[in-house]
């Protein structure tokens, strides 16, 4: 009779593991078949694509792994397979199951809910920030919705599932291309994890953050690989963040703060690397050197140096013998170094209600280095509990190098008294006919201060409070007035044209003291940033606004002619760092 032909080991392993047997099962099954042979089949299996889920390759990846962690040759043969390896990735980035995306945008979903017509959406497509519904009609339907949705909880465990089991994948699949050494796969496979805890928060899932972060600082210990040390930056943060902060763990970071100092030491001839190390500063609160990096950097720029001393100096002024080393260094001395720049103190907002008559502190200075000419002050809103007796009072204080009360300005009177008369939005300008200017002196201190009243029910609310001290002989650098595109005004400071109108890279101080930084032409804003208080809130490209902040103009136009110091603190509740963006909101 006919002769059945009866297939390979070999094909008969790739049609199981086609079908979705596990790599184990498979191998118990056919148990004659070698183990590279195996190996080699699977391995053909997802480079074709007959099979697109990350398990198999996975155990292909980690089906030879020795208990040490290191690659056999299976595994280093898998690894260094680039075709194979290429559609593992391409596995790792697929899409999740149609029943887990939203249907309206196509994007994976966090909180599914069930709308009147029987749709699946996330919640946060469906539903605005007060719990409405976004549509009157349904998107697919046309049919009038009603205003119940109802969440799916079942659905909702198999996307926290699917994300868990995706991430598990995506740092197992880093973790074996590491140990193969096979590091341009191994950071693609990085750049794929970051791009998703990127769409599902960071924060949320923190612990294969983390398992990534800690695989790529360990990639840098290998000689002859270099990491820019702004994504070193980047690690540090994520560590940190993920971090249970023990004095283990902090002083690991420390040594690591230091490894990211010499990498951009190394780097100086790169621009902006001295961020990296402001931004570990910023989050991790390790001290690094920041000013003097950005001083190394303006000397290979060939910039002026004044500024970058100014600051390199306050990075090490309580240090006598830093100080002076550095005077010898840089071949300057004591008055080459003091900040002349106007401050602008910032308080975003005090709701207090205590019950006494003492001032208290809405925000301070630093010692001023310098005599003050002029002060301006200028608040969103100011009031007290609108009933009742009056005692709220906003003033401005003057204290000694030993902390001692020099002098103290009511700068409004008292709210809602007969004598006041200066609105809910009040403002002021102070010169040195009033002892609260000419009596500053070098080491001084000025805070911003408030009463609230004693006896019970009283209390002070402020909102967007914003104190410029000008040091003297700041107000002589403006020289003209220039308008935006909207007709808003203030005074310019920076080159001009023949015709005295601003021209070249300046800023201006708007009336409410929001400050522009850019370029003009002829008196017209071309191109800069808005800063309110220290935050970047508008910027400009041609002439017009951008619809959102552009971080390519906020990295070229840098705020760093004003020191701004803000209190973002209050009573009552937080201030979060976008507490200045409500500025133009009601109160």
């Amino acid at each position: 009779g006919d002769s059945i032909m009866v297939p390979s080991d070999t094909a008969m392993a790739t049609e199981l593991l086609t079908a979705g047997l596990p790599l184990q099962r498979v191998a118990e099954l056919l148990s004659d078949l070698t183990e590279p042979a195996l190996c080699a089949a699977a391995r053909e299996v997802v480079t074709t694509g007959a099979r697109r889920d990350t398990e198999l390759g996975l155990q292909v990846l980690e089906g030879s792994m020795d208990r040490s962690g290191a690659a056999d040759a299976e595994t280093a043969e898998a690894a260094e397979d680039r075709d194979f390896i290429e559609q593992h990735i391409e596995n790792l980035t697929r899409d999740a199951p149609e029943e887990l995306l939203d249907p309206l945008f196509f994007t994976l979903m966090a909180d599914p809910v069930v709308i009147s017509t029987g749709y699946v959406m996330d919640r946060s497509n469906a539903l605005d920030e007060d719990g409405h519904l976004k549509f009157a009609q349904c998107p697919f339907t046309r049919a009038v919705l009603k205003d119940d949705v109802y969440p799916l909880v079942e659905t909702r465990k198999k996307l926290q599932e699917f994300k868990e089991r995706r991430l598990e994948a995506i740092c197992r699949t880093a973790r074996a291309l590491l140990a193969s050494r096979r590091f341009p796969q191994f950071h693609k496979v990085v750049q794929v994890g970051e791009a998703f805890l990127h769409d599902l928060g960071e924060t949320t899932y923190h612990r294969h953050a983390r398992r990534l972060a800690e695989m790529c600082l360990e990639a840098t210990k290998v000689p002859g690989l270099s990491l820019h040390p702004a994504d070193l930056a980047k690690i540090l943060i994520r560590i940190h963040r993920a971090s249970d902060h023990t004095a283990e763990e902090d002083l690991e970071l420390r040594e690591q703060g230091h490894l990211l100092e010499s990498r951009a030491r190394d780097a100086l001839t790169e621009d902006k690397l001295e961020e990296a190390c402001e931004a570990v500063q910023r989050a991790c609160k390790i001290q690094l050197p920041v000013a003097h990096l950005r001083l190394a950097l303006a000397k290979k720029q060939g910039l002026d140096l004044r500024l970058p001393r100014r600051l390199a100096y306050r990075e090490l002024r309580h240090d006598p013998e830093a100080v002076q080393q550095f005077f010898e260094d840089e071949q300057i001395g004591p008055l080459d170094v003091v900040d002349a720049r106007p401050v602008l103190l910032c308080s975003a907002r005090v709701d207090d209600a205590r019950a006494d008559d003492e001032w208290h502190c809405a925000v301070r200075s630093d010692p001023i280095e310098t005599e003050i000419e002029q002060i301006v002050v200028k608040v969103g809103l100011f009031r007290d509990q609108r009933w009742g007796n009056q005692k709220a009072n906003l003033g401005l204080a003057l204290y000694d190098a030993d902390g001692f009360l020099v002098s103290r300005h009511n700068l409004f009177g008292t709210y809602r008294s007969l004598e006041y008369s200066h609105g809910e939005a009040p403002e002021c300008t102070l010169n040195d006919t009033h002892d609260i200017v000419s009596r500053a002196k070098p080491g001084f201190t000025y805070s911003v201060e408030y009463t609230v009243g004693g006896g019970g029910g009283h209390k002070t609310t402020v909102r967007n409070l914003r104190c410029k001290l000008c040091p003297a002989g700041s107000q002589a650098l403006f020289v003209c007035r220039v308008a935006d595109p909207e007709g808003d005004e203030g005074r310019y400071q920076g080159p001009t044209d023949s015709d005295g109108k601003a021209d070249g890279r300046g800023e201006l101080e708007y009336d409410d003291l929001d400050i522009f930084v850019g370029l003009f032409s002829h008196g017209q804003l071309v191109e800069g940033v808005v800063y309110q208080a220290s935050a970047a809130r508008f910027t400009m490209r041609g002439g017009r606004w951008t619809d959102t902040v552009d971080q390519r103009l906020v990295e070229q136009y840098e705020l760093t002619s004003t020191i701004v110091i803000r209190n973002n603190s209050e009573v009552g509740s937080e201030v979060g760092d976008d507490v200045y963006s409500d500025y133009d909101s009601d109160y």
